[in-house]
């Protein structure tokens, strides 16, 4: 007896509902037995490393060709199979119930992709905040009558506020294309067992990168947030010193008097300190931006493996007059 790959969750509503399961096969014959329980959950009717047998009758045998009894704990009763003795020996193979499992997991990649959505909206008004209070902040500088080198550092952080919209925006456009293959593949009732075990592995790869992009996602939020923080303590700052310089101008004294008094001197030297610390966060904002482009890259190629069985599936059905046409998958890549 061998275990074939890959593993997956119980359904909900039957006997293996949220048990972590793996399918056990003849080691000659290579025909699907039964299944393997690999973790269970607490106080559940399955124990770990327990098999549920789907034949009645099966001889388990030693290396040296005696039989080996098994501990039998509990037998169910199953419906009684009204189909003709001539069907396949394979017949443990369901298509209706396979149908259901893909329909089941693609809902779930639809609930994940609008979640992903819904995430990418919520950081898509947050940049476009940020961005506001940034040209705010810079309005105010300009018209400012004096040179700091945090123009230059607000001037980048801008540019690679622009190049994350570039991102979101593909990747917006990349979940639209998931989303119409996955309704094509709904649609198709006419999946081999193949194309579904791929298609499953594909899911599991996706709902992966998704919970590593929404993280991703949770953290460059969290990160803007404190960023606006800064940039709203930055221009209250910036207007104190407007006004010491409008102060400063309104005195028509002597050039002995015009001099910055040494606290007004202290309280410059404080908030140029305190620029030029904010300012470093932006390498680590950069950090995180090229970060969140290599999930988006790692999600760009789980889509390409998503398209290879589809493609697969489409050279073995082309000489049916019934087979639809290809639908290509259009992968944009991120500058």
């Amino acid at each position: 007896m061998i275990a074939k790959e890959p593993t997956r969750i119980g359904e909900a509503g039957y006997l293996v509902a949220e048990c972590e399961l793996q399918d056990v096969a003849c080691a000659k014959c290579d025909n699907v037995i039964g299944l393997m329980c690999l973790s269970s959950p607490v106080n559940h009717a399955l124990h770990d490393s327990q098999i549920l047998l789907r034949k009645t009758i099966i001889v388990f045998l030693k290396k040296n060709g005696k039989p080996v009894e098994l501990n039998v704990r509990h037998t169910l009763k199953l419906l009684n199979d009204s189909r003709p003795g001539s069907y396949p020996a394979n017949d443990h193979f369901n298509p209706d119930s396979v149908v259901s499992q893909f329909d089941s997991a693609v809902s779930r990649i639809e609930k994940e992709m609008a979640k992903l959505n819904s995430t990418l909206g919520q950081l898509q008004s947050d940049f476009d905040l940020h961005k506001a209070y940034l040209k705010s902040v810079k309005i105010e500088v300009s018209s400012g009558e004096f040179s700091t080198q945090n123009s230059f550092k607000l001037s980048r952080l801008e540019s690679q506020v622009r190049t994350a919209n570039a991102a979101i925006s593909e990747m917006k456009k990349l979940s639209e294309e998931v989303n119409r293959e996955n309704v094509v593949l709904r649609n198709d009732p006419l999946l081999s067992r193949e194309d579904y075990k791929q298609l499953e592995n594909v899911t599991l790869g996706l709902q992966a990168d998704v919970a590593k992009s929404n993280a991703t996602v949770k953290n460059i939020l969290d990160m803007n947030i404190g960023s606006a923080k800064e940039t709203a303590s930055l221009r209250i700052e910036l207007r104190q010193l407007r006004q010491m310089m409008d102060q400063d101008r309104k005195k028509k004294v002597d050039l002995s008097k015009q001099q910055i008094p040494l606290r007004e001197l202290d309280i410059l030297t404080s908030n140029m300190t305190k620029i030029e610390a904010r300012a470093s966060q932006v390498k680590t904002l950069q950090m995180e931006f090229d970060l969140f482009k290599s999930r988006i890259q790692r999600l760009e190629a789980s889509a390409e493996h998503l398209s290879q069985p589809r493609e697969n599936y489409n050279s073995l059905q082309f000489s049916n007059p019934r087979a639809r046409p290809h639908l290509a998958h259009r992968t944009i890549p991120i500058q």
